[in-house]
């Protein structure tokens, strides 16, 4: 939460933004802690896959996860997903179903990859090599 004071520093009048810790709030079935941090085996924070592709490989696991779920999957936030689900539909990756109050993703695996290094491929190469299960609901490890 974000809550903003004025304090009057010196003889000037400043606003400080202090941010509280949220509650303990844990999302039902979550794959895991959101709490924890993503990170590399070295340490580093980069990876080789985008976050487009993670959600991709998540998404052919389970096309019933939640965005809330895919978010803390991936390691991003559900604003993120939500625009990133958003593109990949545009472009025909994905299309949403809506089933009762869940929606339900059909994935064209057929379609190529983006990127003019990789357009050679259908997109199920990638999910077959990068094959996620989060149906467990273990968490990544």
């Amino acid at each position: 939460m974000l809550r903003a004071t004025n304090t009057l520093v010196g003889g000037w009048a400043t606003s400080v933004a202090l941010v509280l810790p949220r509650k303990n709030r844990s999302i039902p079935d979550s794959p895991r802690d959101p709490t924890t941090t993503r990170s590399a085996p070295d340490g580093g924070s980069w990876t080789f896959l985008t976050n487009h592709a993670h959600v991709l490989i998540c998404l052919a696991g389970d096309p019933t996860l939640r965005i809330r779920d895919l978010a803390v999957w991936v390691g991003i936030t559900e604003r993120a997903v939500h625009r990133i689900l958003s593109e990949l539909a545009a472009s025909g990756y994905v299309t949403r179903v809506r089933d009762g109050r869940r929606n339900h993703y059909h994935l064209d695996l057929d379609l190529p990859m983006r990127h003019v290094l990789e357009r050679s491929h259908p997109v199920r190469n990638l999910t077959g090599a990068v094959a996620v299960y989060p149906v467990d609901r273990g968490g990544p490890q």
